[in-house]
């Protein structure tokens, strides 16, 4: 997503990344007189899984569209879907939807393409969030919503947990590698790869998507 994070004062995040004995790490940061530096993988999946949570919202998607001939609405649900779907399959890298993204401290603002559904406006978003420092980094914790937007995604619920089942998988050994469980389930590699990483979302996100309303602290 290099290229498409900024400060809400428009300051470009850029990829950096460490290097803590074998591991690696990747992050997002800012040079400016209060530097910011985001985990990359943490920040990439509010994005994506934002991004389809907010596609396949048929209310939001229909208040997008002026004209509400049946035709029309059909046809905009229709590339909404079919733009998540993309995106969930990796089969669409997410810069075909996201033009660019703003995080500030109380949450990000995404602005999607306005081609990808074929409108005239411009088309955003927001998920409420908050800025807390964890060491030498800042964590991005999704805050809960109202009643209405905690309710679950059953569709994201279901690719979290399938995720936590496939990476299970690999560290009891019951599979070799993401190849192997895409063999298994009829799906591209990348596909397996991006599912697994769900299982590393931090537990405030995993609630979020869950439609919890506990509190997002964790000791």
């Amino acid at each position: 997503m290099a290229g498409l994070l900024f400060t809400t004062s428009g300051d470009r995040f850029t990829a950096t990344h460490a290097k803590k004995g074998a591991k690696h790490y990747r992050y997002y940061g800012t040079t400016t007189d209060q530097p910011t530096r985001l985990p990359a993988r943490e920040v990439e999946q509010v994005v994506i899984l934002g991004v389809m949570a907010f596609l396949r919202d048929e209310e939001k998607i229909l208040s997008l569209v002026q004209d509400r001939k049946a035709a029309r609405v059909v046809e905009v649900l229709a590339l909404a879907k079919a733009a998540a779907g993309r995106i969930e399959q990796a089969n669409a890298s997410v810069r075909e939807a996201v033009q660019d993204v703003r995080i500030g401290d109380v949450g990000l603002t995404i602005k999607l393409r306005k081609e990808l559904l074929e409108l005239e406006e411009d088309i955003s978003f927001s998920i409420p969030a908050q800025l807390k420092r964890c060491g030498m980094a800042m964590r991005l914790v999704v805050k809960p919503q109202g009643r209405a937007e905690q309710l679950a995604d059953q569709k994201l619920v279901a690719l979290v947990a399938k995720g936590q089942d496939w990476f299970k998988r690999l560290a009891s050994g019951r599979a070799s590698s993401p190849k192997e469980i895409a063999a298994q389930e009829s799906c591209s590699p990348a596909y397996a790869t991006r599912l697994i990483w769900l299982a590393f979302l931090a537990p405030d996100i995993v609630e979020k998507i869950g439609g919890g309303g506990g509190s997002s602290r964790r000791s």
